[in-house]
């Protein structure tokens, strides 16, 4: 990923406050500065902003396709006094026609359904031309991973984070930023 910005120069540039800001490589895309990028369904509003038309496709991989899954879900306490009421609003919420349908409008994930006549509402609206794409990714989804200790999953992500920052700047190769990140999640590990 570094040389694709330093050696190859197919990427914008890591050290270029421009695309250090949040949000930077989204704009960036809508503003037809940035070619392709990995966004998540939750921009497709975002993305009608654009000037120009856009799809979306699945990564081609290399010897294995990937792709990152994230799902909305919904809880109720174990011990609420409400339980009936929860598991109705729950329901509600995530399967009546109603909720689904706003789901879709709001372009912001698809309806854990399986109604074929649900899924082709989203499949139907446009952009992106290729929607299909985003249920063809489940076939080769990637969970997050959750390890022994999830309490502490902000500071792993944050010791990873930190490091490859470092590379990313040039204040370290990318083989002492793995490194770096190792020790500090071996030690949040003990």
């Amino acid at each position: 990923m570094l040389d694709k910005a330093s050696k190859y120069k197919v990427s914008p540039p890591l050290n270029d406050d421009t695309f250090n800001q949040p949000d930077a490589d989204l704009n960036a895309f809508v503003n037809g500065k940035l070619a392709m990028a990995r966004f998540g369904i939750w921009n497709f509003a975002k993305f009608s902003e654009a000037k120009f038309n856009w799809d979306i496709a699945l990564e081609p991989g290399n010897t294995q396709k990937a792709h990152h899954f994230f799902a909305d879900g919904l809880v109720a306490a174990k011990t609420t006094k409400n339980a009936d009421a929860a598991w109705r609003f729950l329901k509600f919420f995530t399967s009546a026609p109603e909720a689904v349908s706003k789901r879709i409008e709001a372009g912001w994930s698809i309806p854990a359904v399986t109604d074929p006549a649900v899924l082709d509402a989203y499949y139907k609206q446009k952009p992106p031309e290729s929607k299909q794409v985003v249920t063809d990714a489940l076939d080769s989804l990637v969970l997050p991973p959750v390890g022994p200790k999830p309490e502490k999953w902000g500071e792993f992500t944050a010791a990873v984070g930190e490091e490859l920052d470092k590379a990313k700047l040039g204040r370290s190769s990318a083989q002492e930023a793995l490194d770096a990140a190792q020790k500090r999640v071996e030690a949040l590990m003990k």
